[in-house]
């Protein structure tokens, strides 16, 4: 289960990071959302991570994708989680880049 310092942790090396994405000041919104990144949490982690950054598709169109599963996913919580289960980034503000393998992403959200 993820708590409030694994959330700290991130935002201290990733300052601009808000619930909406990066550049947007809202942090402290993470804090009343632990269920829904916990949600993505539960996804990512059953999702390998491929050798290079995959930028065909951005972290708002990775969110949209575990919508499918669930209820609304913020921008910032898909990178959130992403980032707190190691996945390497690229940002592009107000999104980001990942080393998610889609196939495997596919594979859990179907």
């Amino acid at each position: 289960m993820i708590n409030k310092t694994d959330i700290e942790k991130v935002l201290l090396k990733y300052p601009t990071l808000s619930y909406s994405g990066f550049g947007v000041n809202d942090k402290d919104t993470f804090f009343n959302h632990l269920d829904e990144i916990q949600y993505v949490c539960d996804i990512l982690q059953k999702v390998g991570k491929t050798k290079i950054i995959n930028k065909n598709i951005s972290s708002y169109g990775f969110k949209h994708w575990v919508e499918t599963k669930n209820n609304y996913v913020a921008n910032g919580t898909f990178i959130l989680a992403a980032l707190m289960l190691g996945f390497d980034i690229v940002i592009s503000a107000p999104n980001a880049y990942f080393n998610i393998s889609i196939k495997d992403l596919k594979k859990e959200l179907t």
